[in-house]
């Protein structure tokens, strides 16, 4: 089995950011506004959602879908509860399913992890 060398990795990264060009994964094609009213509907009420938008990006809760457009209820921000915002599915870039507690799973995981190295550490030495 050939190992591959960090600095072979960062050399091929380094030489597709200086040409300009991406891998084919990474090249997508953009999605029109019937594409988004489909996934919209297909999303069940009130999950987490984050949508790009031409001017910004909203996370929040999907309350309702329209066949032009879908009503969101945005995060809390200081205790203070956001006004619901209609957008329009013509101003949306991309949109995705979030979970609501996603940052506190993560930092759990990692620091399960943590625990676990130590406790084989703590194992190895005696």
């Amino acid at each position: 089995m050939q190992k591959i060398s960090l600095r072979r990795v960062s050399v091929v990264m380094l030489l597709f950011t200086l040409s300009g060009q991406a891998p084919a994964t990474a090249q997508q094609v953009p999605k029109d506004a019937a594409y988004w009213q489909a996934y919209a509907t297909a999303t069940k009420r009130n999950a987490m959602v984050t949508v790009v938008l031409t001017r910004e990006t909203l996370q929040g809760r999907l309350l309702e879908t329209t066949a032009d457009d879908m009503l969101i209820q945005p995060n809390r921000r200081l205790l203070r509860r956001q006004p619901l915002q209609r957008v329009r599915f013509e101003d949306v870039t991309k949109m995705t399913r979030t979970h609501p507690y996603r940052d506190a799973a993560i930092a759990g995981g990692a620091a399960m992890g943590l625990v676990v190295i130590v406790i084989i550490i703590g194992l190895g030495k005696h």
